[in-house]
């Protein structure tokens, strides 16, 4: 899986489009043997953080959070 297909993951689930966030980072990781990639982004005054496995594409963690 590629970067863009995870971001396409993420942002298909908040129901929003590339151009309509801000503030978006995408960072490949390891955690405890599992890769994955970490996608954060705000819109509407919330942050969006999404971890996508890289292996299949399952959406691992899901959080909004109204940005302060």
């Amino acid at each position: 899986m590629t970067e863009d297909q995870a971001l396409a993951i993420a942002l298909n689930h908040a129901g929003l489009t590339e151009e309509q966030v801000t503030r978006l980072r995408v960072e490949k990781d390891i955690d405890r043997g599992v890769t994955l990639y970490e996608i954060d982004f705000d819109h509407g005054g919330y942050e969006y953080e999404y971890e996508i496995r890289t292996s299949d594409g399952k959406i691992l963690k899901q959080e909004l959070d109204w940005d302060d």
